[in-house]
């Protein structure tokens, strides 16, 4: 009787697992959270009663856009807003440099929200930290857009675009080698910060563009694992709730982000030689 009720209780069982992988400031972390899901034995083919891919895929791309478009429209309307709002340009001065100090102080304990209410599988939370995130960022943005002009932005943020594509459909049909991806990242990673402390005390304009492509490079592969792991979870059957997708999302727009005020600061400069 033993052998027939753990026969019976084998044909459906709970698979407890799912794997967030996440990258800030050149480190992979990986973060486990328990899921419960329901699997029937018996068709191990089948895929988990849930959105289909195409949903969920639309959904992440949604809330990334939406990160992105929330951070684009808030750096450039902010500074426009605040200088009709005070009277002086001292004023003005003050109250910038206050709402950027305070935008970059809020983004990293609302991160860490963020990442708790992912884990614990809260989407209302991790909705409004992301938002949050998003318009702090755009803030802290602002100053860059403002020098860069909307001209260079806008070539900024069409090389980014384009970038991002190639990088998640290359992520997506290297999703079996995320391991080899990884371990490049982090050799490139490491080597870019020696390289970079080395340059601190021996300052060398060689080294300082050898470390800043090497970082460049660890940064792309990086995402490319993003859009590779995210299209692993979608095919083992993991059925993402709302504060995944989420999660993912996030991941895209820091990625999206990075790669735009690298190339922001590469277009602007070489445009005003």
């Amino acid at each position: 009787s033993t052998r027939v009720r753990s026969s019976a209780a084998s044909d459906v069982y709970k698979r407890q697992l799912v794997c967030y992988t996440y990258f800030n400031g050149g480190i992979i972390m990986e973060i486990y959270q328990k899921h419960n899901q329901t699997i029937d034995t018996n068709k191990p083919n089948s895929r988990i009663v849930g959105k289909s891919k195409t949903a969920i895929w639309t959904q992440i791309f949604l809330w990334f856009g939406l990160g992105v478009l929330l951070s684009g429209i808030v750096g450039f309307v902010f500074p426009w807003a605040l200088s009709y709002m005070v009277s002086t340009v001292e004023m003005f001065e003050t109250v910038y440099l206050y709402s950027i100090i305070g935008s970059a102080i809020v983004l990293f304990p609302i991160m860490i929200v963020f990442q708790v209410g992912a884990m614990k599988n809260k989407s209302i939370l991790t909705a409004v930290c992301y938002v949050i995130y998003a318009i702090a960022f755009g803030i802290l943005l602002s100053s860059s857009l403002y020098y860069a002009g909307a001209e260079n932005s806008l070539y900024a943020l069409l090389i980014t675009g384009g970038v991002m594509a190639i990088l998640g459909v290359a992520g997506i049909l290297l999703k079996d080698k995320l391991g080899t991806i990884a371990i490049i990242s982090i050799s490139l990673a490491t080597s870019a910060l020696l390289i970079s402390l080395v340059n601190f005390f021996f300052f060398n304009e060689t080294i300082y563009w050898i470390s800043s492509i090497a970082m460049m490079v660890c940064v792309l592969l990086i995402v490319a694992f993003d859009f590779g792991s995210i299209s692993r979870s979608i095919d083992a059957n993991i059925d993402m709730g709302n504060a995944l997708i989420i999660y993912n999302a996030f991941k895209l727009y820091t990625d999206f982000l990075y790669i735009f005020v690298r190339i922001l600061a590469i277009v602007a400069s070489s445009r005003r030689k």
